[in-house]
C-alpha cells in the first residue's frame, strides 16, 4: 500500500515549488493511502488537506497541525472522529460516506466539540444516520456548529435540540447497545457478507489493483512501444553515482553544475567549502553526506561529490547556510594537524590579528585627532569673525576700503585712447 512520504508530498507540492515548510494546501485524494502520517513532520503550516477517496481507517497524527482549517476525509474507512482536539483552527470537516456508527457517535461528537473553531460538518452516508435523532443530537452537542451536511442550523432548531438533549443521550445509549447486539447476530449468521463494510471496500480495492496489474502487463506485451517502455523502466532503475570510480579513486562529479570553492581559515587549521545553493531552495531539499576524504551533496536527486584537499575530522565539522545568499558553508578541521601545531597556529594568528587591530586603532586615533584639530581651527576662525563683526571701527574701515576699491575699478574702466589726439585730422 502507498504511504505518505516526503517524496510524495514534494510531488504534490509542485504549486509551491516543492517546498514543504511553507506548504498550506495539499491534495492526496485517490492515492490508496491507509494512514495519515508525516504531515506534522514536514508540513506544520498546512491549512487545507484533501484525503478523500482513500482507505484510511483512523484519524491520527493531526493534533500538531495547529493551523489546519479544512480536512476532507470523504469516502474512507473511518469509524470514529478522534485526534482533532489539538486542531485549534479546524473550521470544516468532511466525513461523507464513512463508517461512523451509532455506538461511536457519542465519543465522536464529544471529541469534535473540543474544536472551538468548527463550523461545518458533513456526515452524510454514515451508518449513524439511521438513528432518528442523529441531526438534533449533533446540533445540541456542538454549539459552535453553523452548518450540518450543508444546511444552516437556525437558532430555533438548536434551542429545540438543546431541550431534548438529556432524553436523546439516554436514547442514544440504548440504540448503541441494540446496534452492537444486532452486529453480533449478523456476524454469527453471516448475513452481512455481501454488505458495504470497511472489509468489503479493502477487498474491492485489492481486486481492482490485481485486475489493473494484469491489464497493464497484457497491454505492455502487446504494445508497439514495448522496447521504449523497457528502456524507460531501465532508466528509472539507474543506480546512483558510486563513491569510487573504476580505478579505485574517489569520484568527482557535479551533476547539478553548482558553483563551489575550497579555501582555508586564516590560521590554516580548517578547510572551508562554499557551495552556492540557489537562494530560494528549501534547506529540506539539500542532503549532505560528509566523510573524512570527500563530501557528497544531493539536491533534487542530482549528486555533487568532491574530494577534500586535506583529510578532515567529520565530528568537529560545522555546516551552515546563509539566510541572505543561500550559500552552504562547510568548515572542516584538518586531520593531519596535531593539537600542538593547531595551538601554535592559533596563537600566531591571534598575534597577527592583534597587530592588525592595534594598527587600525592607531589609524583611527590619528584620524580623530586630525578631525579635532580641524574643528578647533574652524572654531577659532568663526570666533574671530564674530568678534570682528561686532567691532564698529572694523566695520567702518572695511566700508572705506570697499569704497576705494569701487573707485579704482571705475578709473580702470575709463576709455583711454592709445594714440595722440593732436594727430587726428579734423572732420570735414
Amino acid at each position: 500500500m502507498p504511504r505518505v512520504t516526503k517524496e510524495l508530498l514534494r510531488k504534490r507540492a509542485e504549486h509551491n515549488e516543492g517546498l514543504l515548510t511553507t506548504l498550506e494546501e495539499v491534495s492526496l485524494h485517490q492515492q490508496d493511502l491507509e494512514r495519515i502520517e508525516n504531515f506534522e513532520v514536514y508540513c506544520r503550516h498546512l491549512k487545507i488537506l484533501y484525503l478523500q477517496s482513500n482507505l484510511i481507517p483512523k484519524m491520527e497524527n493531526l493534533n500538531k497541525l495547529k493551523e489546519l482549517e479544512y480536512i476532507n476525509l470523504a469516502v474512507n474507512n473511518i469509524s470514529k472522529i478522534e485526534g482533532v482536539r489539538g486542531c485549534e483552527s479546524l473550521a470544516k470537516l468532511d466525513l461523507t460516506l464513512n463508517f461512523i456508527d451509532i455506538e461511536d457517535l457519542e465519543e465522536s461528537i464529544e471529541n469534535l466539540s473540543e474544536c472551538e473553531s468548527i463550523q461545518d460538518l458533513y456526515l452524510t452516508g454514515n451508518p449513524c444516520e439511521s438513528w432518528p435523532d442523529f441531526k438534533e443530537y449533533v446540533m445540541a452537542k456542538i454549539v459552535q456548529l453553523k452548518r450540518l451536511d450543508g444546511e444552516e442550523i437556525s437558532k430555533s432548531q438548536r434551542l429545540a435540540a438543546r431541550q431534548k438533549l438529556k432524553q436523546m443521550e439516554r436514547d442514544l445509549k440504548i440504540a448503541a447497545e441494540e446496534n452492537i447486539i444486532k452486529k453480533q447476530i449478523e456476524a454469527e449468521k453471516g448475513d452481512n457478507e455481501n454488505g458495504y463494510t470497511k472489509e468489503s471496500r479493502v477487498k474491492m480495492y485489492e481486486e481492482m489493483q490485481e485486475q489493473k496489474k494484469q491489464e497493464e502487463a497484457k497491454n505492455s506485451e502487446n504494445s508497439m512501444f514495448k522496447e521504449f517502455n523497457d528502456f524507460e523502466q531501465n532508466m528509472k532503475k539507474k543506480e546512483p553515482v558510486t563513491v569510487y570510480n573504476q580505478f579505485g579513486d574517489i569520484r568527482q562529479c557535479n551533476e547539478g553544475k553548482y558553483d563551489f570553492a575550497y579555501s582555508e581559515t586564516t590560521d590554516k587549521t580548517c578547510v572551508i567549502l562554499e557551495f552556492k545553493v540557489p537562494k530560494f531552495l528549501d534547506t529540506s531539499l539539500v542532503n549532505v553526506d560528509l566523510n573524512p576524504q570527500y563530501v557528497r551533496i544531493e539536491i533534487k536527486g542530482k549528486i555533487t561529490q568532491l574530494k577534500h584537499p586535506d583529510e578532515i575530522i567529520v565530528e568537529k565539522s560545522k555546516i551552515q547556510r546563509s539566510q541572505i545568499t543561500g550559500v552552504l558553508q562547510l568548515t572542516m578541521p584538518k586531520q593531519n594537524i596535531s593539537e600542538v601545531e593547531a595551538r601554535n597556529m592559533r596563537i600566531q594568528q591571534i598575534k597577527e590579528d592583534k597587530e592588525k587591530q592595534d594598527k587600525l586603532k592607531k589609524l583611527e586615533q590619528e584620524q580623530r585627532e586630525a578631525k579635532l584639530a580641524q574643528k578647533k581651527g574652524m572654531d577659532e576662525y568663526s570666533k574671530k569673525a564674530m568678534e570682528q563683526k561686532d567691532d564698529k571701527s572694523y566695520l567702518i574701515r572695511e566700508s572705506k576700503k570697499k569704497s576705494e576699491e569701487e573707485k579704482d575699478g571705475e578709473t580702470k574702466n575709463m576709455f583711454i585712447p592709445d594714440f595722440d589726439e593732436s594727430e587726428v585730422p579734423p572732420l570735414e
